[in-house]
């Protein structure tokens, strides 16, 4: 008999052969996965560290990492992984989250001076705690890019253009609306 035997305790417990199990990717591949973590690693992703999830394996019984790295990392490894690793992160940073915000309005606010009277905080840095707050607060604004051309350039972009039967336009110009950028009258 070819397949999947019905009975899954009778399934192959050799991990070359549950791997090949789980890159098929088959119906039951969480079932391969739980007895891959059983026979490859000795217990669930669930129950691993953050520095065994980082090192892709669990520690031995002795609290070490012997023996060499895996040659192969489960997809369901690097996904708890990923997943508990930027939870653990997040959750460290949120802590101090307050305390961020708190001494960027310090900064905007501070009027200390040294003792030749200059200040402890220079504009540029105000300016720029003030910039990152505009900014995440009401986004960045946009910018009004004007490109002017002239008939030179015009010419040398419709002759670049090739047209679907691959053939160049030649010396074709380019049809439109076209402002010319108004030059300042202090200029002269």
């Amino acid at each position: 008999m070819i397949g999947r035997p019905a009975d899954e305790s009778k399934l192959s417990r050799e991990p070359a052969q549950v791997r090949r199990r789980l890159r098929r990717k088959h119906e039951k591949f969480s079932t391969d996965l739980d007895i891959y973590q059983d026979v490859a690693y000795g217990k669930r992703i669930e129950e691993w560290d953050l520095e065994e999830l980082a090192r892709g394996r669990p520690r031995a019984s002795n609290g070490k990492f012997n023996g060499k790295s895996p040659a192969w990392i489960t997809p369901a490894v690097q996904r708890e992984a990923k997943r508990r690793l930027l939870e653990h992160t997040f959750g460290k940073l949120a802590g101090h989250v307050d305390q961020a915000i708190t001494a960027m309005g310090n900064l905007l606010v501070s009027e200390e001076v040294d003792d030749k009277g200059r200040p402890l905080v220079d504009a540029r840095t105000k300016f720029a705690a003030a910039a990152f707050i505009i900014e995440h607060m009401l986004g960045k604004p946009k910018a009004l890019i004007e490109i002017g051309m002239d008939e030179t350039t015009r010419s040398a972009i419709a002759s670049a253009i090739i047209l679907d039967d691959g053939m160049p336009q030649g010396h074709m110009t380019i049809e439109g609306d076209f402002e010319e950028a108004e030059e300042d009258d202090d200029e002269e």
